[in-house]
């Protein structure tokens, strides 16, 4: 999709051209990810790590709110998705 959106930019595809291929690749499932690929996607992973960190050290999100900290909401809304 990028290919042939930088092929049509410079002015090496038609607009037309730009146009069928791009449905060409959407149908073969290249909107989505790349069939047959053995690629993962990528995430962001200190959310994930520091409640298991936590949990390890026995530490509660009411151990981390101090006064120089944060706020307990906003520490939950960053690490554990939890509103409260």
């Amino acid at each position: 999709m990028a290919l042939a959106y930088r092929l049509q930019k410079l002015e090496l595809l038609s607009e037309w051209r730009h146009t069928q291929t791009v449905k060409e690749l959407a149908q073969m499932g290249y909107r989505k990810s790349e069939p047959n690929s053995a690629l993962v996607r990528e995430g962001s992973k200190p959310p994930a790590k520091i409640p298991e960190a936590l949990r390890q050290q026995d530490a509660t999100p009411a151990t981390l709110t101090g006064d120089p900290v944060m706020p307990l909401e906003e520490l939950n809304e960053y690490f554990f998705f939890v509103p409260i």
